[in-house]
């Protein structure tokens, strides 16, 4: 027997949320609207009718009341054969349908809204190869329930992959940041004027720039910019601070005042334009973490 529920509430931006569900009681019909939009606040739920139907057709209800074919035993088996490289993909693919209500839940919480569905997409792999990988090998019976163990892992691992992508320096309360805001100070600290500017504070300047980003690789910075960042690290002089020869050697012939292409520079320093391919990446990596981790404060 399913029931029609009118649930009435405000979601976390002030919206009004107005809205009639199918559901088996009024715990089924909140979930169902939780899903939606998230807890609401000023909530009002009353049951408006009776309606027969087939429970097993009604996709929120087969949604709610999922379960797997598999025992815990059986599913902690398979993952010890994936971990072991020893799984097949049939394993691969009952694990992922074993725990994608808790997958999903977490990658769809309300607090993430801003997510594509290729994030959304993409973090649902990563949380099921860390289900594999670190959460269940690290699971005993003294824990609980398999099922509700691997949810608390799944919901506070999504929460920390979520805050490393909107902050900087997540992990240091002191020094986290949003990360947008890091970027414009990357780019309003990066490329100040240079005529009658001191050399120390130029180099602290673009230290302190760095450090607010942390990762070269980010997404937000264009290549552009982060190129233009060596060329700056290299007329300021910082690219002394590479230890090899040979990576101080390309790097400066990369990013200095004439900014030689890779053949031009493999032809100079008599090697294969591969080679300087690959030194090159290395110097660009090594510079980077050394200034990432100049304490300025020591100076």
């Amino acid at each position: 027997m399913l029931n029609k529920y009118q649930i009435v509430g405000l979601d976390k931006t002030g919206r009004r949320v107005n809205e009639t569900v199918e559901a088996m009681s009024e715990k089924h019909a909140l979930s169902i609207i939780y899903d939606r939009y998230g807890k609401l606040t000023e909530l009002d739920i009353s049951q408006i009718s009776f309606l027969v139907a087939s429970v097993g057709n009604i996709l929120e209800v087969q949604k709610f009341y999922k379960s797997s074919p598999y025992a815990d035993s059986e599913i902690i088996e398979m993952m010890i054969r994936i971990k072991a490289d020893q799984g097949s993909q049939d394993d691969y693919m009952a694990v992922k349908e074993h725990f994608s209500p808790i997958i999903n839940a977490a990658v769809k919480d309300y607090r993430y809204r801003d997510l594509s569905d290729v994030e959304q997409e993409d973090y649902k792999e990563q949380l099921t190869r860390d289900i594999i990988s670190e959460f269940a090998p690290k699971f005993s019976a003294d824990r609980g329930q398999l099922l509700s163990y691997i949810k608390l892992k799944v919901r506070d691992r999504m929460y920390k992959y979520y805050d490393r992508k909107i902050n900087v320096n997540s992990n240091n309360r002191e020094k986290k940041r949003l990360r947008t805001e890091a970027i414009k100070e990357y780019y309003e600290l990066s490329f100040l004027p240079q005529q009658d500017i001191d050399l120390d504070i130029a180099q602290a300047n673009l230290v302190r720039a760095i450090q607010r980003i942390g990762n070269m690789d980010l997404k937000e910075i264009s290549r552009k910019l982060i190129e233009d960042t060596h060329e700056r690290i290299v007329e300021l002089g910082m690219h002394h601070l590479l230890d090899f020869e040979q990576q101080r050697n390309v790097y400066t012939l990369a990013y200095g005042q004439n900014r030689l292409k890779q053949r031009d520079i493999a032809e100079r320093l008599n090697t294969s334009q591969p080679n300087v391919s690959i030194t090159l990446n290395r110097a660009k990596k090594n510079i980077w973490e050394k200034i990432i981790k100049i304490n300025l404060e020591a100076k």
